[in-house]
């Protein structure tokens, strides 16, 4: 029908490729502030004074 082939002819409104490295970028940058994270978690409990204090409390959730 007339309407498939003006849909076949279209430019797709997503830039997949564009979408490919914006998520590629934000996996990176959670990884790194994982691992920042997982780094400077120790030296905030030890501040702390209680190492298995993770910050939250389960009362009031």
């Amino acid at each position: 029908s007339e309407a498939k082939l003006e849909l076949a002819g279209r430019t797709p409104l997503f830039n997949y490729g564009g979408q490919e490295i914006l998520i590629q970028q934000l996996q990176d940058e959670i990884e790194r502030l994982t691992k920042k994270y997982s780094e400077l978690r120790p030296k905030l409990n030890d501040n702390n004074g209680n190492s298995n204090d993770d910050g939250i409390n389960v009362t009031e959730v």
